[in-house]
């Protein structure tokens, strides 16, 4: 089911592009999980990066959701800010089960797009 997620949101981006008339270059490698390294196989600055963690935001103890974080890859996630932005009880990193059942994607596969 992962991999059909992964070719599924690969494809999307693909067609998108090319009914858009964008050239692209693809720069296949295995899932890796850390933007710093996959920077470094894509040839890219880690600012040009970006980073998607899934979030649980805890309300109360029984009223708890989850969002989609994404930040540039040279920064780190504030907590405390995205706490005070939702007026969280507590907000964290999704466990990987979590993670990977909201977006069907395990940790490093999410397709990246990177234009110069």
């Amino acid at each position: 089911m992962q991999e059909n997620a992964v070719n599924l949101v690969y494809e999307k981006i693909k067609k998108l592009l090319q009914s858009k008339g964008i050239s692209y270059k693809e720069i296949f490698h295995s899932p890796e999980g850390k933007t710093a390294n996959v920077s470094k196989l894509r040839g890219n600055r880690l600012s040009q990066a970006a980073k998607a963690m899934v979030v649980q935001i805890k309300l109360t103890n029984s009223n708890r959701f989850y969002v989609l974080a994404v930040i540039p890859g040279d920064r780190k996630l504030d907590f405390d800010k995205i706490k005070r932005l939702f007026n969280a009880k507590s907000v964290h990193l999704a466990s990987a089960d979590k993670s990977a059942a909201a977006d069907e994607l395990s940790n490093g596969q999410c397709p990246a797009v990177f234009l110069s």
